[in-house]
C-alpha cells in the first residue's frame, strides 16, 4: 500500500498545477447552488489488518461497489447508499467425466449508508471526510454447471446444478475515510475519486482455505471455518457520474 501514496501524490499535484495556470475568472468546480446525485462505479484494494490478516491470510483483498449520493443544496453534505464486497479464496474441481466442474466462491458482502462532509478549502479539487454504517456478510456457496457441448458455447450459459449455501454470517460494518475528487470536467462533471479508508465490523463466521494440496470432493473438506471481525485499510478507486435533477 505504501507504494500508492507516491503515484496517488503525483497525479494529485499534476492536476493541481495545471489547473492553477487557469484563468483566475475560472468558475468554480464546484457548487451547492443546487443538489445533484452522483452515481459513483468503484474498485477497491482491502489491506487486512490485526487478527483478521492473521486468520484470513491475504495481504491484499480485491473489490468492487457502487454508490449512489445526493449533495444537499443548503449545507456542504452529501448522503447516500453503498453495495460492494469483496471475493477470495476460490475453489475449481473437474468432474471425473470432464463434463462438468464444481466451483466455491466465498464472498465478503458489505451494504452501507454513507454521510460525506465536503469543507471547502478553496482548492482545485475536493476533499472530503466520509464515514459508513451497515451490514456485513460473510457468505460461501457451491455450485456445479454442465460444460456446453457444442464448440464455442459458453460455460456460464449452461444451468447449475447441486447448489448449496455453505455459510452465511450477518454483521454490523463501519469505516471511516478521506477522499479526494479530480474533476475530468468543469461544473457538474464526473470525477476521479480516491479514498484511503479503515473498514471494522462485529465479528463472525467465515471460511478460509485449507492446506490440503488437492481439491476435495465434498467442497466444505477445502475450507476451515475461523470466527473474527473484518479488520482492514482500504484504497479506492471510483469514476463519479453526475445525475441531473428534472
Amino acid at each position: 500500500m505504501i507504494k500508492i501514496f507516491p503515484i496517488f501524490l503525483l497525479l494529485l499535484f499534476s492536476v493541481w498545477d495545471m489547473q492553477a495556470q487557469e484563468e483566475a475568472d475560472t468558475e468554480p468546480v464546484f457548487s451547492a447552488d443546487e443538489p445533484i446525485f452522483d452515481l459513483t462505479v468503484e474498485m477497491e484494494m482491502g489491506f487486512p489488518i490485526r487478527d483478521f490478516k492473521h486468520k484470513i491470510d491475504k495481504g491484499v483483498l480485491w473489490g468492487k461497489g457502487i454508490g449512489l449520493f445526493y449533495h444537499f443544496e443548503a449545507v456542504p453534505v452529501e448522503a447516500g447508499l453503498r453495495f460492494g464486497g469483496f471475493s477470495y479464496d476460490h475453489t475449481r474441481r473437474k468432474f471425473d467425466s470432464g463434463l462438468a466442474v464444481q466451483k466455491t466462491k466465498n464472498k465478503i458482502w458489505i451494504w452501507t449508508a454513507v454521510i460525506r462532509g465536503e469543507p471547502d478549502f478553496n482548492l482545485p479539487f475536493k476533499i472530503y471526510f466520509e464515514g459508513t454504517l451497515g451490514l456485513r456478510r460473510y457468505y460461501s456457496h457451491t455450485y456445479s454447471k454442465y460444460y456446453g457441448s457444442a464448440l464455442f458455447s459458453d460455460e456460464d450459459d449452461d444451468g447449475r446444478f447441486d447448489e448449496a449455501k455453505l455459510n452465511s454470517d450477518w454483521g454490523m460494518v463501519y469505516s471511516g475515510a478521506v477522499g479526494v475528487k479530480i474533476l475530468l470536467e468543469k461544473n457538474y462533471g464526473s470525477a476521479l475519486d480516491f479514498q484511503f479508508g479503515l473498514k471494522q465490523s462485529r465479528s463472525g463466521y467465515f471460511l478460509v482455505r485449507n492446506d490440503l494440496s488437492q481439491v476435495q470432493e465434498e467442497p466444505i473438506d477445502n475450507y476451515n471455518e475461523e470466527v473474527g471481525s473484518l479488520s482492514m485499510l482500504s484504497f479506492r478507486i471510483g469514476l463519479s457520474l453526475p445525475i441531473f435533477p428534472d
